[in-house]
């Protein structure tokens, strides 16, 4: 056997060297060979030498060790060495990375992996159905029967091997959370102590912290967190147009961005569901039906597989934006919902970190989700949610979020009072009036009525109950009633009106509607906190703005009304002041008809969509009136907002005619300084100056 190898080991250098023959008496060659791993495969160049067969054949071999198999390749690259001994995965690396190494033999023909097993395994058939880790172990076991965490040794040598591989190795641990305090000792020491061709990567929850803060401080080790694994706009770009291609645009990106919040589990699913249909090109442009997708693949994904109880709990605490357990407490009525919270979050991928403490938040599309089971809770319960959340924040000096709820419990009167000490709080502390402002304004979801067109085109009316509460009332109840199931557009007077209904019909009012209502022309002025216009008004003594609204009053008289500006709804009525009763609608679609005004009931405005009602075809009977009923522009439904899935609801608010910021913008109102105009107006008319109102988060 030493014969043998001794004679492969001449034969292996002769062919290197070039040797045909060994001149007897020339000077012996000097030959620098390297090799690694220390380990019985380096047996033959050491017995080969011992036996003096390198000196027999005129060769001058310096064995000596060089260390990692990756640093011998480079000491042959630059010229160092000829010829080495070492890890047949170190020429591997080096041929799939452009070099130019090669090898010519091998030792052994098969690679030897030594397996380490407890004392009571003889036979490798006794491995059959066993646990292996790929590790060193004692021969002790738990309780389970799951081998026991690895030594500081074993990891020393782990490094050892790892260290004379000629390899980039990264090494991957997942859920290092789930790992025993002794494990993250030994993977802390394997992180200090890893060569330099191994790369970690380590996936743990918040709670599964390592000590390793020395590594972080000194850049050794990264963190990465939520908020750096989030996608960018940028990201999400190249992500898209990646899977489909030109197809996908900036602004489709943008969408898909703002609907999964950049979130990487979410934008996973949204791209797949895409994906599936037949026309890409489509299912990029229409978001919304993604949306609706992607919300049922996340109840597929995220509900079914969890407890009723974790269920029910995640539902009725979806109701919230930010996530505090003690609040979860309150809303949920649950006296483990602190417990419940922490697991959920770190067996969920839908919550994520908020700013502070223990603050939590859920990702949008998730929230949406339950937020739609929430709307399917009995009334009564989603009042109540309500009600216990506003009780504590109020409690916890979170006056604006407690006013929101408040006001979804129907506490109105309690959520005002909540915002006059959220203003007076953040005006003396200073900072906070924009947030304030903004919730305060917020319209309420029973004060939103929806038309959706058989077109798929939207109209959303603001109702205003504090000028018109007995027709809004009856207005409402029609609504919830179905009363426009059928109903038509059926006049458009060019630069007027646009008016649907049921067109005189004799359908039968839902109980409660008052058939006879009071003629709501104006209102006692008295109760109305009004910001002046600061400019004359050709139809009033006065005029300005209250509660969001445009207001005409007469000091004197001690009276204010809604006026007729472009996209106000009023009530059609007959001859008689007292025969509307709300069941025909209009909307001013022209220049502001103000003759009407304490003419006829002005109950709200057009907040979304009065391009699509002053866009439509003019009637050619007198008024407007379209000749043939198959003009009619037919409504697919007529419901209040409140009807609608939470998720669902379309979200506006107003700015506040009480601000710093309505002062500026009415200022600039009455004095354009763009370049365009030569000389400010020094005034502006009172529907010159709509209120501004926005979409929530849209």
């Amino acid at each position: 056997m030493r014969q043998t190898v001794s004679w492969i080991c001449l034969t292996l250098l002769s062919m290197l060297c070039g040797i045909e023959s060994v001149r007897a008496g020339a000077a012996p060659d000097k030959i620098k060979f390297p090799y690694s791993p220390i380990s019985w495969n380096s047996l033959p160049w050491w017995m080969a030498k011992d036996a003096g067969h390198f000196d027999k054949n005129g060769l001058d071999v310096e064995l000596f060790y060089e260390g990692a198999s990756s640093a011998i390749v480079q000491a042959m690259l630059a010229g160092e060495a000829n010829f080495a001994g070492l890890a047949g995965p170190s020429i591997v690396s080096n041929v799939v990375g452009g070099g130019d190494v090669i090898q010519i033999a091998a030792v052994v023909k098969t690679f030897t992996v030594p397996m380490y097993a407890q004392a009571n395994i003889k036979e490798v058939s006794q491995l059959k159905g066993q646990k292996v880790a790929v590790t060193v172990s004692t021969d002790a076991t738990d309780d389970s029967g799951v081998m026991p965490v690895c030594t500081l040794a074993s990891v020393t040598a782990l490094l050892a091997e790892l260290a004379q591989a000629a390899l980039n190795v990264v090494l991957v641990v997942d859920e290092a959370d789930r790992l025993p305090p002794a494990s993250r000792e030994v993977l802390a020491y394997l992180l200090r102590n890893a060569p330099p061709n191994v790369r970690t990567l380590i996936a743990t929850r918040p709670d599964g912290r390592l000590d390793i803060e020395d590594l972080v401080a000194y850049g050794q080790c990264v963190e990465i967190g939520p908020a750096l694994l989030k996608f960018s706009l940028d990201e999400t770009l190249q992500l898209v147009q990646a899977r489909f291609g030109p197809r996908a645009d900036r602004d489709t990106a943008a969408r898909l961005h703002a609907l999964t919040e950049g979130w990487p589990l979410g934008l996973q699913l949204a791209t797949t569901i895409i994906s599936r249909g037949t026309d890409t090109h489509a299912a990029l442009s229409d978001m919304t039906t993604a949306a609706g997708e992607l919300q049922g693949e996340l109840v597929r994904l995220l509900l079914v597989n969890l407890d009723p109880d974790d269920r029910d709990f995640l539902t009725r605490i979806a109701v919230l934006d930010l996530l505090h357990p003690d609040l979860c407490r309150a809303v949920s009525g649950t006296g483990d919902a602190s417990a419940r919270l922490a697991r959920l979050s770190n067996d969920t991928p839908v919550f994520a970190a908020a700013e502070g403490g223990e603050w939590l938040r859920m990702h949008a599309l998730a929230r949406d989700v339950l937020r739609q089971r929430f709307a399917a809770l009995d009334a009564a319960e989603q009042v109540a949610a309500h009600a216990r959340a506003a009780q504590w924040l109020a409690a916890h000096d979170l006056p604006d979020e407690a006013a929101r709820h408040a006001l979804s419990a129907g506490q109105h009167q309690t959520a005002y009072e909540l915002a006059e000490r959220s203003l007076y709080e953040s005006l003396m502390r200073r900072g906070r009036q924009a947030t304030v402002l903004e919730w305060m304004a917020q319209i309420p979801a029973d004060d939103l009525l929806v038309i959706d067109l058989a077109s798929g085109k939207r109209v959303v009316v603001e109702l205003a109950p504090q000028f018109a509460p007995v027709h809004v009332a009856n207005i409402q109840k029609l609504a919830r009633a179905g009363y426009w199931q059928g109903a038509n557009i059926y006049r458009v007077q060019d630069n007027y009106v646009a008016q649907w209904g049921n067109n005189e019909s004799e359908k039968p009012l839902p109980a409660g509607v008052v058939k006879v209502p009071p003629a709501e022309y104006h209102r006692a002025l008295k109760g109305l906190k009004i910001v002046p216009l600061g400019s004359p008004d050709a139809y009033a003594p006065a005029a300005g703005f209250s509660f969001g609204w445009p207001v005409a009053y007469d000091p004197k008289a001690g009276t204010a009304n809604l006026t007729h500006c472009y996209g106000s709804v009023g009530v059609g009525r007959g001859m008689a002041p007292d025969t509307g009763m709300g069941g025909e609608l209009y909307a001013a679609i022209g220049h502001a008809p103000r003759h009407l005004d304490r003419n006829i009931a002005v109950v709200g405005r057009v907040v979304s969509g009065i391009e699509n009602l002053s866009s439509l075809p003019r009637g050619t009977e007198a008024l407007g009136f379209y000749k043939e009923r198959t003009s009619d522009v037919p409504i697919a439904s007529v419901k209040l907002a409140s009807m609608m899935p939470e998720a669902e609801r379309p979200r506006f608010e107003y700015l506040k005619e009480g601000s710093a910021s309505f002062a500026t913008w009415l200022r600039l109102r009455k004095n354009r300084k763009d370049d365009f105009y030569i000389r400010p107006a020094g005034g502006v008319d009172l529907c010159n100056a709509p209120v501004p109102v926005r979409p929530i988060g849209g």
